[in-house]
């Protein structure tokens, strides 16, 4: 799943069609899970407080991705990996470029999943093929050739999404602008 279906799930939302629905559903997750609920067992308490986080860093995501429009529903792509890994919920440098995402890859079963970067608009992974697929401001898509999956989720985790590519991708798999 992408990130946004992981955000959407942190709400109890499959799909969000506005800011009074995302506002709703965080009102409601915090009444559950706030800490001040919780004041008399620390456990709880803590574990509260990291869902807490969870659902402010999601509520947050999830505003900035709505002024391009309605999120879609959340449902998984088939070529999409399902992760054991926890949705890394931190806050991001705000993007840059603030014009609407065009849609989609060249490959439309590849879930395109956007990212907060100067350069980069969004990313998206096709398992089957092993090819790493990026957008960047201005519309151009290139494709990473046989890049491992693993690289993917690293990619989606970074902290800098351009640091990474420098790092770990561009110089390192062969690219087709697409």
């Amino acid at each position: 799943m992408s990130l946004t279906a992981d955000h959407l799930g942190i709400l109890g939302l499959e799909s969000c069609e506005s800011e009074a629905q995302l506002t709703a559903a965080y009102r409601r997750e915090m009444l559950e899970w706030h800490p001040d609920r919780f004041c008399g067992d620390p456990v709880k308490q803590a574990m509260a407080t990291q869902r807490a986080a969870a659902i402010n860093g999601a509520f947050e995501r999830l505003s900035e991705l709505l002024e391009f429009g309605p999120l879609p529903r959340c449902v998984p792509c088939s070529n999409t990996a399902p992760t054991s890994r926890p949705p890394q919920v931190r806050r991001r440098q705000r993007a840059c470029h603030r014009a609407p995402p065009t849609p989609g890859f060249p490959d439309p079963d590849v879930c395109e999943v956007l990212v907060e970067s100067s350069h980069i608009i969004s990313a998206g992974y096709d398992r089957a093929t092993g090819i790493l697929y990026i957008k960047f401001v201005g519309g151009h898509v290139y494709a990473y050739l046989d890049v491992p999956e693993s690289v993917f989720l690293d990619f989606l985790d970074a902290e800098s999404h351009g640091r990474f590519m420098h790092g770990c991708v561009y110089g390192y798999y062969e690219s087709v602008c697409c």
